[in-house]
């Protein structure tokens, strides 16, 4: 009997106030539909001329077909790759060019549902949305997590996507309000170049070797682009975690077996201590266990055999508990991989951004320095790193707390932020959360209602079913015109609520997560079928088993020993707040 037969045909939404253990169960069902029904290839019969997934750009040759194809397949061989390609090919021998650079995104709901609604393409007007719903009044904390958590973020997204260089030549023009404070008559926003392909880059883009070992300064960080007044990583907050990509190693094939190690230290982090600390729910941390270290039918019943028991026998398929993703047989589900443009639609999580921050001293937590985030971001940034030590930098992030995913939140820093020439828009003056709300929109990612259904979930027919704010419920009901199913994706996930105890964003955005989540390791074969001592050696193994984020910060920022030791154990949770270790961290095993 399957999970989701035994719930229902319609998943339910509020799975959190069931009891225990049918809020597992219906998690367990919400995950199996999804992965049957909500894995999308982008190369096929289905597209549309109108759709957004349509095959227009000669780099994104369905690699079944054409000299791209007979290339790939020809180089590759076992022996010719054993660690990854910079470029991504041949992870996935039948589909070797899945996932690589160029590669076309997938989706999460049928390609006929992504076309793009020209007709609303401005409806309502972006800006507008920007001014109403999602400019910050004032700063809303979120208490759970500290700022490390949207530092790690922008590092992983950086590296997982990359839409490429937006078309200069073709523009979105938004239309701008008479009385609007920051713009005039429009908004020019360049067009994301036709057929977005995925392109992961960061660290794989500098590779400058010498014995194995990335090229630092004498400061032992990145080399900065003279172009660009950024390090060479891509972004200028990325780098503090390449410190863990310098092994004392000699050649290029270790060099290349550390990088495998490193990627699967990263995933790790993520997966156990990244996504649970901003999903402080015990259900969703079972799941991520499952996906990792898989779990037992025992820990499934929280040590109660004879819950356990009758787990197993109401769905047989438990008797041998939920294996991980991880050393075992890798899976596509039918379906050649890449991210999705509606993973990508999720990640929009700019709300975690303060627009000022102060720098503590790590020994006296005595202020050091004050910000405004308008004065670092791109070449500016390096100022930052020259005024204050890491270990000042990490103790203030890793002690002070992000926004909420919520409305009235959003950066004002982003919302009206002067770009370099450099930028992928170019030079100007753009508002993100306009830019977020209509990228959405030119990619053909459902309106939030749409999408809710595409997922399985219950729609809204009030705004009130949306949010518990009346005041909330009531500037959507007039933004919208009263038609709930006009609700953007983003907007409709910032204003839901309540929320499942313990969750830092949206129940609409953790259902993806559910899906990519484990897809991004079960389709990898470096992290199943090659996730073995031939390929990591039984060092790497050992190594990424027993590593952590605290690891990591105390090996290469010893000074921090006096905060993060003895207590702290997930170091994206506030440092102080942690009174006590945890010692079933990163999961209880009962």
């Amino acid at each position: 009997m399957s999970f989701e037969a035994t719930i229902s045909t319609k998943v339910p939404s509020n799975w959190w106030q069931y009891p225990y253990p049918y809020d597992v169960v219906s998690i367990a069902a919400s995950q199996e539909k999804l992965q049957k029904e909500n894995l999308i290839d982008s190369y096929t019969t289905e597209s549309t001329e109108q759709s957004y997934g349509q095959r227009r750009f000669r780099k994104c040759l369905d690699p079944k077909i054409g000299k791209l194809g007979r290339k790939v397949r020809y180089g590759c061989s076992k022996r010719r790759n054993k660690s990854r390609r910079l470029d991504g090919l041949c992870n996935d021998y039948e589909n070797p060019a899945s996932g690589s650079l160029y590669y076309r995104f997938g989706r999460n709901v049928p390609l006929n549902a992504t076309v793009r609604d020209k007709k609303n393409l401005y409806n309502p007007n972006p800006r507008d949305i920007s001014r109403t719903l999602m400019k910050r009044k004032t700063f809303i904390p979120v208490t759970i997590v500290n700022i490390l958590v949207a530092g790690w973020v922008q590092f992983m997204t950086h590296d997982w996507f990359d839409s490429g260089k937006n078309d200069r030549c073709r523009h979105f023009k938004v239309p701008i309000r008479y009385d609007d404070p920051d713009f005039c008559k429009t908004m020019d926003i360049p067009m994301t170049r036709p057929d977005s392909c995925r392109n992961s880059k960061d660290y794989d883009t500098y590779q400058k070797l010498k014995d194995g070992k990335l090229k630092l300064t004498s400061k032992d960080r990145l080399p900065i682009d003279p172009s660009t007044g950024l390090p060479i990583t891509g972004n200028s907050l990325n780098w503090w975690v390449g410190l863990e990509r310098n092994p004392t190693w000699n050649d290029k094939m270790l060099y290349n077996t550390a990088r495998l190690i490193i990627a699967a230290v990263i995933a790790k982090i993520h997966t156990l201590e990244w996504t649970t600390a901003i999903l402080q729910n015990d259900v969703a941390k079972l799941g991520l266990k499952s996906n990792w270290y898989g779990i037992t039918p025992f820990e499934i019943a929280r040590g109660n055999a004879t819950l356990a028991a009758w787990l197993i026998k109401q769905f047989p398929q438990l008797s041998n508990g939920i294996p991980g993703a991880i050393g075992n047989p890798k899976n596509i589900r039918g379906v050649p991989y890449s991210l999705t443009q509606d993973f990508i639609a999720a990640y929009r999580l700019h709300p975690l951004l303060p627009d000022e921050f102060e720098v503590r001293s790590h020994q006296t937590d005595e202020l050091v320095n004050r910000y405004n985030m308008k004065d670092t971001v791109f070449e500016k940034a390096e100022s930052v790193f020259e005024e204050n030590s890491m270990e000042d930098l990490l103790y203030t992030f890793g002690n002070d707390y992000p926004g909420a995913m919520t409305l009235h939140n959003y950066p004002n820093f982003l919302r009206n932020l002067d770009l370099p020439t450099t930028s992928p828009h170019g030079k100007g003056k753009v508002d993100m959360a306009t830019i977020d709300i209509l990228r959405d929109r030119e990619r053909g990612i459902p309106r939030y209602n749409a999408f809710r259904r595409l997922f399985h979930l219950t729609p809204i027919t009030k705004f009130k079913d949306l949010t518990t704010n009346p005041t909330h419920a009531e500037e959507l009901r007039h933004m919208y015109n009263n038609d709930v199913e006009l609700i953007d994706f983003l907007i409709g996930s910032l204003a839901e609520s309540p929320l499942p105890e313990g969750f830092g964003f949206s129940d609409t955005f953790f259902r993806i997560f559910t899906i990519m989540a484990r897809r991004r390791m079960e389709a990898d074969r470096f992290f199943t079928d090659d996730y073995t001592s031939e390929y990591y050696t039984q060092w790497g193994l050992d190594y990424i088993d027993a590593t952590y984020m605290k690891d990591i910060l105390l090996r290469h920022y010893p000074l921090l020993a006096s905060q993060l030791q003895p207590n702290v154990a997930n170091v994206f949770i506030p440092w102080k707040s942690q009174t006590s270790l945890d010692k079933n961290f990163p999961y209880p095993l009962y």
